[in-house]
C-alpha cells in the first residue's frame, strides 16, 4: 500500500526498527506488518487531518456567527454587515 512518492521500508530496515521485537521473524510476517502499520498510519492520518478540517470549520463559523457577508460584482468580499 503505497501512495505517491512514499516508498515502503525495506525489510531489512522493517527488521532494524522492531530490533528486539524481530525474534525471528519471517520475511512474510515482517511484511505482514509493514502492510498493517501502513495501513494504521493512513487511517490515524486521515482522523488527524479530518479533525484539523472540523476545528477549522468551528473556528470560522465563530468568526462569523451573526455577520453577512457582503460580496462585489467581481466576488470580492466588501465587508460584512450584522
Amino acid at each position: 500500500m503505497v501512495d505517491g512518492d512514499s516508498k515502503p521500508f525495506s525489510i531489512e530496515r522493517c527488521r532494524e526498527l522492531l530490533g528486539t521485537e524481530d525474534s525471528g521473524l519471517s520475511d512474510e510476517e515482517i511484511e505482514a506488518i509493514r502492510v498493517q502499520t501502513d495501513a494504521w498510519a493512513h487511517v490515524l492520518l486521515d482522523i488527524y487531518l479530518d479533525q484539523q478540517r472540523q476545528e477549522r470549520a468551528r473556528e470560522v463559523a465563530t468568526n462569523e456567527r451573526g455577520s453577512i457577508p457582503v460580496w462585489s460584482e467581481n466576488g470580492s468580499r466588501l465587508k460584512s454587515k450584522s
